[in-house]
């Protein structure tokens, strides 16, 4: 493993010891958690720990449950696995017991992101600086997103709205607050990032198919459960792209365990780094390699002030005055959770063009590189996103593969003819 993978992967063990050791010394109240254990043995387990609390979810792809109960049981159940407990025999398929933290939309200065400005509709412009930075404008000429399945786990998504409806036919998606199909935001984040992944002015590819996966509240907040949810949602639902503009500073195992299972099965996801402003690490974006990790940059290709330097950070996109739909207009946001979908609609182009393999590799190869030096904290990552050099790169490698596949044809027609 790399210095800087041992780092972030040191500091998340330790923040999670933290987690819980806090969840089960407090006197009072309800706590939620990650139990490990194996697959065979899940659905026995969930079957005893219902008997103590609720099961949250009883995952599909990772042997892990979401479990809420009283903070003393928590107690009881991590001195269960260490072997002084005495609870029910079945609890002995536990494997191990983690903290299920709360993740949010990214706060800038510990606040909420809120609208730099309302926008009505006929003050929208036809060129933004955001799409003309990053190409976005000219990789259309190669594909618009067509056929292309997005998930944007976040507040929900205001899909009446006219800069997004056409991205949504049938069914929207899913709420996963209350067990519903009613995705409708109350928060209007996950509209704006819906609209610059896919909104027919604002967004990058605006022939995407969007569905909107609700795991946060009006106040921009939900459970990891939810969110690992909604991360099999996407799989089970056969979607190409899963953004997350949202964090945390500690996540479980199951979580990260999530990413990696989804990423192998062919899901490209892509979070926000943070907006803490410092070196720090948020989670998703700092699991590594199954998550591709995106900072911010402003009209000058600065780096945002407000966009976390981290070991995981893959690439950068716009995240200063970015104007994209919001629940009844149009607002300017700033954000990585703005740069994030930057990078989401740029892939939806890519997977609508060309096979999904090595699509991140290209995708970094092909960013314009905005600093000289990096080091294992790198505020950039592989430079600004740039979708049109993106594409064109792709459309290259197939011009290639297809000059090749013409060769082997030729030559396989003259062996026939000849031997």
């Amino acid at each position: 493993m790399p210095l800087a993978g041992m780092v972030y992967s040191a500091v998340l063990a330790q923040k999670r010891g933290h987690a819980l050791q806090k969840i089960i010394s407090e006197p009072g109240g309800v706590v939620e958690l990650m139990i490990g254990t194996t697959n065979y043995r899940k659905e026995g387990l969930a079957r005893a720990l219902d008997r103590i609390g609720e099961v949250r979810a009883c995952y599909s792809f990772v042997p892990y449950i979401a479990f809420r109960c009283q903070a003393s049981d928590a107690a009881g159940l991590v001195s269960h696995i260490n072997g002084r407990g005495r609870f029910y025999r079945e609890l002995k398929a536990m494997l191990s017991v983690e903290a299920s933290g709360t993740f949010s939309i990214p706060k800038i200065e510990d606040a909420f992101p809120k609208p730099k400005k309302k926008v009505k509709a006929e003050d929208v412009g036809s060129s933004l600086w955001n799409l003309v930075a990053t190409g976005a404008y000219k990789a259309r000429q190669y594909s618009c997103g067509e056929n292309t399945n997005v998930a944007v786990i976040d507040t929900g998504a205001n899909y009446l709205h006219p800069e997004i409806q056409p991205c949504f036919n049938g069914k929207k998606g899913h709420n996963f607050l209350n067990n519903t199909d009613f995705v409708i935001d109350d928060n209007g984040h996950g509209t704006h990032v819906s609209g610059i992944i896919a909104g027919r002015n604002c967004g990058v590819a605006p022939k995407t198919k969007l569905a909107a996966l609700k795991v946060l509240n009006k106040d921009g907040e939900g459970s990891e459960s939810a969110i690992i949810s909604a991360l099999e949602w996407c799989v089970k639902n056969n979607m190409d792209v899963a953004n997350l503009s949202l964090g945390a500073p500690v996540a479980s195992s199951a979580f990260e365990e999530m990413c990696s299972y989804a990423a192998s099965a062919g899901l490209l996801i892509v979070a926000a780094a943070g907006n803490d402003g410092k070196r720090t690490i948020t989670y998703p974006a700092g699991f590594g390699e199954p998550v591709i990790g995106v900072a911010a940059t402003d009209r000058e290709n600065n780096h945002a002030v407000f966009s976390n330097i981290s070991p995981t950070n893959d690439i950068s996109a716009p995240g200063v005055d970015i104007l994209s739909s919001y629940l009844s207009d149009y607002a300017v946001l700033d954000g990585t959770s703005m740069s994030a979908p930057h990078v989401a609609g740029a892939l939806s182009l890519a997977v609508s063009y060309a096979k999904k393999a090595d699509l991140e590799d290209v995708l970094e190869r092909t960013a314009q590189d905005l600093t000289p030096e990096k080091d294992d904290w790198d505020v950039f990552g592989a430079g600004l996103l740039r979708a049109d050099l993106f594409m064109s790169a792709l459309a290259r490698s197939r011009r290639v593969a297809k000059a090749l596949n013409e060769r082997q044809s030729l030559a396989e027609l003259v062996r026939k003819v000849f031997w």
